[in-house]
């Protein structure tokens, strides 16, 4: 007891060593596991760091941007002026886009038909619309006069609206009843009038037979093509006693400029082309535009000699529009989202999706096109490129239909399209008008059911 109590100071100096000693040696492993991870994370900022400064900037479109190390002041500065240069290319292009689809549609704001300006009839009517009335009449006998004889007027002795189908039967009729009275007329007489020796007046079976052979085979060689009466589709104020307003002047123009395109594609397929053996297409059978074009059959009907060729195939607004019901091609269904608010796509509608849109922000406004043709199987392809050639809008979005043609059934019903296959085909055109220029030109109702501003009072609507 004395021995402790006289080395108490060193006892308890022992005790003092042997607590640190232990608190130094009990938590060394955690201390160290999390020293370890703290010193590791260090390490690898510091060498993504190093990476990160030996990593060089470039940007597409600029030159004066070649450093390493972190992103500067500058960097973002150059960043954004390319952005927005991008973005000005961008608009460029719009607008060349745009003056592409004016081809063969309007000159300095003023819309064609053919190739005459129609002045002072839109937006709003300035002159006595009755005038166009006759020029638009006058373009579907022009039109068929190219496709037929390749001439805009044939002559007095051609009537483009009978010579465009094979002879009716009450047509072949009356050639036979003519022929009949000439045969009577021609017969050799005396002085007195009296017929020295009576003939036939009459056709046998056979000579009926060959007749009508030979009226249907210079009537295929007489003419190009053949183009069905009611091919062209017509707007009703055509037949209509009153005169056109400017939505009808509006729509038949619509209508004109893509039929202008179809029957210039044609005409660049059967260049040089005298009958119709010899042309690659050998029959217009329809055309069709609007909403609901893609439901439009031809009804067979045959027009009077003299009236106009075609009827309105659809009885849809010209544009489809996003989210409205209307024809869609076949195993086509909504996208996810189709409708949504700054969007221009409605897949149900098309294999593209694009679609007129009820806001002042849409770009453009779409209309569907049905084209019906008979022709040689190889000049499918050509007649498509001939088309996109015509203006930057149009895109075949499907043919429904491939169809051989039974030369047999159609000698038939008239139509002899020499010894080459024929094909019937079905196609279903989307073409783009850009609002670019349309706008303009566009009546007051048209603007508001696309949910475009009105002009104010002394302005001059929106720019795009």
């Amino acid at each position: 007891m004395r021995f402790v109590k006289a080395q108490l100071f060193l006892i308890v100096c022992g005790l003092v060593v042997l607590l640190a000693l232990a608190s130094l040696y009990w938590p060394i492993s955690t201390s160290r596991a999390a020293l370890e991870d703290q010193m590791n994370s260090r390490l690898t900022f510091g060498r993504q760091a190093v990476e990160l400064d030996a990593i060089p900037y470039q940007i597409p479109g600029s030159s004066d941007v070649n450093q390493k190390g972190p992103v500067t002041d500058k960097l973002i500065s150059v960043k954004n002026l390319i952005i927005n240069k991008v973005a000005q290319q961008a608009e460029e292009i719009n607008q060349l886009v745009s003056r592409d689809n004016e081809l063969h549609r309007v000159v300095n704001g003023v819309p064609l038909l053919g190739n005459v300006p129609q002045n002072n009839y839109l937006p709003k009517l300035a002159r006595d619309s009755m005038d166009f009335k006759v020029e638009y009449g006058a373009i579907y006998k022009r039109w068929l006069g190219l496709l037929l004889k390749g001439a805009e007027d044939p002559g007095s002795n051609f009537n483009v609206y009978t010579e465009g189908a094979p002879p009716s039967m009450a047509e072949i009729d009356k050639l036979i009843k003519d022929e009949e009275a000439q045969k009577v007329a021609a017969a050799p007489r005396l002085s007195t009038g009296q017929v020295i020796q009576p003939v036939a007046a009459q056709m046998n079976a056979r000579e009926k037979a060959m007749f009508i052979r030979s009226t249907v085979s210079d009537r295929a060689k007489r003419v190009a093509m053949y183009v069905t009466p009611d091919a062209f589709q017509i707007r009703p104020c055509a037949s209509e006693d009153k005169a056109p307003d400017e939505r009808q002047i509006f729509e038949a123009l619509v209508d004109s400029w893509v039929q202008q395109d179809i029957v210039d594609a044609i005409l660049s397929i059967n260049k040089n082309s005298r009958s119709v053996e010899n042309s690659a297409i050998k029959r217009l059978e329809l055309i069709a535009i609007g909403a609901d074009s893609a439901k439009a059959e031809p009804s067979g009907s045959v027009s009077s000699v003299g009236a106009l060729p075609g009827t309105l195939a659809n009885s849809g607004p010209w544009y489809v529009l996003q989210g409205a019901t209307g024809a869609a091609p076949t195993g086509m269904a909504a996208a996810p989202g189709a409708g949504a608010s700054g969007a221009q796509i409605d897949f149900s509608k098309s294999m593209t999706g694009r679609v007129s849109v009820a806001r002042a922000d849409g770009r453009y406004d779409v209309a569907h096109v049905k084209v019906i043709l008979d022709l040689n199987p190889s000049s499918l392809n050509r007649f498509i490129a001939a088309l996109y050639q015509q203006n930057n809008g149009y895109t075949v979005l499907s043919i429904p239909r491939v169809d051989a043609v039974d030369p047999f059934d159609a000698a038939s019903k008239g139509y002899l399209y020499g010894q080459e296959p024929v094909v019937r085909v079905e196609m279903v055109v989307e073409s783009l008008f850009f609002r670019r220029w349309t706008e303009p030109l566009m009546p007051d109702s048209i603007k508001n059911e696309l949910g475009i501003p009105l002009a104010k009072p002394g302005g001059f609507g929106i720019a795009r």
